[in-house]
């Protein structure tokens, strides 16, 4: 059973150099639906402006493939890694509940 609540992938980012970064996705039905839409920056006047939201824009337009290649690693490392009282099982337990915090806070949950 899939449990996603977003919008689902792909989602992209508007590559016209007269538009920041917003982000989009097209329906089933070819209708284009905005998920991030950024600030005209041309009005701010700044280069380094339109170069961050450009940077953001492409981080959240990677996020359905991040969580689920995220998801994907947690399922499969933890059986597999050491999760014993030794150093690297104790990093390596430390980085699995980094993974879920990550995931659940993606998902809606602390």
């Amino acid at each position: 059973m899939n449990n996603t609540l977003h919008t689902p992938a792909p989602w992209n980012v508007n590559t016209q150099p007269d538009i920041t970064g917003d982000v989009w996705t097209t329906s089933p039905a070819g209708i284009r639906q905005f998920i991030a839409v950024s600030p005209d920056v041309r009005l701010l006047g700044r280069e380094e402006t339109h170069r961050q939201w450009r940077a953001n824009a492409r981080l959240i337009a990677s996020a359905p493939d991040l969580l689920s290649a995220l998801e994907r690693l947690l399922q499969i490392s933890q059986d597999e890694l050491d999760q014993s009282a030794t150093h690297e099982g104790l990093v390596n337990c430390e980085a699995l509940a980094n993974a879920r915090t990550a995931i659940a806070k993606a998902k809606g949950g602390k």
